[in-house]
């Protein structure tokens, strides 16, 4: 679909991108094809996933939403210094435009290649497979398009053609490499996310600021907050071990390659992130097999041109697949960072958890690291808590001792403190932090 079919076919259009002379022409033509300009005011970053985006779209006949809510979505919490988007509103809004017949018409021109540009184009790109997305230069240098186009001259415009129909093709992004076996968020992909169960990675999230989360999981966060109220400190403070741990190994250890197992969702500071602020270069693939994950990761997770950031939609408990699929992407003949965050209490049989863990780090080359936490069962309230929250029907979590957590580490060479409560890992100079039932460690293999 290009300009000219959306202007006749659609009965919604919805104009994103940043203000500028064009804008006003592109809204003026679109109302002499008989569009009601209905404008956005405001910022809407605060919005919550059960804003009624219908509602806003239920004028009768041909409508025009000015404003770039999924811009909005984007930029405000970057603007604040959040390096995460509220996905679920946008997919819900793109969804919502689907339905009245419309198309997201992507304004852009100039060179942007700030991490935020970079964000807000990989959102539109996945919008894409639920609405039409025209991207419209308004005449300004603009990066290139890395999919197939064709241009045509309308009101001034060079109009690239993003969509054909529903579903766009595979891009690569900087050096982003494509896999022939990742599975396309589809549909059907889509519909097993089951929002009626609390979900640890939406839990997580709620508690960590995000709003990448639903009511359930909302409720389930607070009545676990409710007998262990330590959890949201619990929380920070692994995403901040985990931040001082990527430092650490790719700067002072020199690593390059990182193999993150049981991603979750992204929120600020992923792995990437860290890592490739240190080294531009690092090459980092994630690892997870829920789906909803798989959708935030194929959207949001980004890379320098000179690294690579990649995703595979594998499970924990088959390590030699992961391996495999990893080392099309990983060189295994070099040092490779393995990460379990906060993963193997979702292995319910102890033996098996260390297995899986062994048999992980065997096929790593000497030089790599394992970087880990799990939560411990050294805290009676967090005990409580964890059984309510697998009462709910949620994945079980099993808190261990930290002796079991040490046993992971085993024919490794710890790095100094050892394994520790995170928060006492190496922490900020000029900090006093206190220690949390989450431990672990940083380890080099021999």
């Amino acid at each position: 679909m290009i300009l000219h079919q959306a202007l006749t076919r659609c009965r919604t259009l919805v104009v994103e991108g940043p203000d500028g002379l064009d804008r006003g022409a592109l809204l003026a033509e679109l109302a002499r094809h008989h569009f009601l300009i209905r404008p956005l005011h405001g910022h809407l970053h605060h919005v919550d996933p059960t804003q009624p985006y219908r509602e806003l779209l239920s004028a009768p006949g041909r409508l025009a939403v000015d404003g770039g809510l999924v811009h909005e979505l984007v930029y405000g919490p970057l603007r604040r210094g959040r390096s995460r988007v509220t996905w679920i509103q946008a997919l819900d809004f793109a969804e919502a435009v689907a339905e009245r017949d419309g198309a997201l018409l992507h304004m852009t021109g100039g060179t942007d290649d700030t991490e935020a540009a970079r964000a807000y184009e990989r959102v539109l790109r996945t919008l894409a497979q639920h609405v039409p997305v025209i991207t419209l230069d308004t005449g300004e240098p603009a990066r290139p398009v890395r999919v197939p186009t064709r241009t045509i001259q309308q009101l001034g415009f060079c109009v690239s053609m993003l969509t054909i129909g529903w579903r766009t093709d595979r891009v690569t992004h900087g050096r982003r490499t494509p896999m022939t076996d990742r599975p396309v968020p589809d549909q059907d992909a889509l519909s097993k996310i089951d929002t009626t169960v609390p979900h640890s990675a939406r839990i997580w999230n709620y508690w960590m600021g995000g709003k990448d989360n639903y009511e359930v999981d909302r409720v389930a966060g607070d009545a676990y907050r409710e007998v262990a109220p330590n959890i949201e400190t619990m929380a920070r403070a692994s995403r901040d071990y985990l931040i001082r741990t990527v430092t650490f190994v790719a700067g002072e250890l020199g690593i390059r390659q990182f193999l993150d197992i049981g991603t979750g969702l992204p929120t600020y500071d992923n792995t990437h992130q860290v890592a490739q602020r240190v080294a531009p270069e690092s090459r980092i693939v994630y690892v997870d097999n829920d789906p909803l994950v798989l959708r935030h990761a194929q959207a949001l997770l980004t890379s320098t041109a000179e690294g690579v950031t990649d995703y595979i939609d594998a499970d924990l408990h088959e390590p030699e697949k992961i391996i495999e699929a990893a080392s099309r992407i990983l060189d295994f003949s070099r040092p490779v960072a393995l990460m379990l965050m906060g993963i193997l209490g979702h292995i319910q049989d102890y033996d098996e958890a260390r297995s899986i863990v062994r048999r992980l780090q065997a096929a790593l080359p000497s030089g790599s690291c394992f970087v880990h936490y799990d939560s411990t069962d050294t805290d009676a309230a967090l005990k409580e808590a964890q059984e309510g929250y697998d009462d709910t029907g949620a994945i079980p979590y099993v808190l261990r001792s930290p002796e079991q957590i040490g046993a992971y580490y085993e024919g490794l060479e710890l790095v100094e403190p050892g394994i520790v409560s995170c928060p006492l890992w190496r922490p900020e100079p000029g900090t006093s932090p206190e220690p949390t039932d989450v431990h672990g460690g940083v380890a080099r293999k021999p």
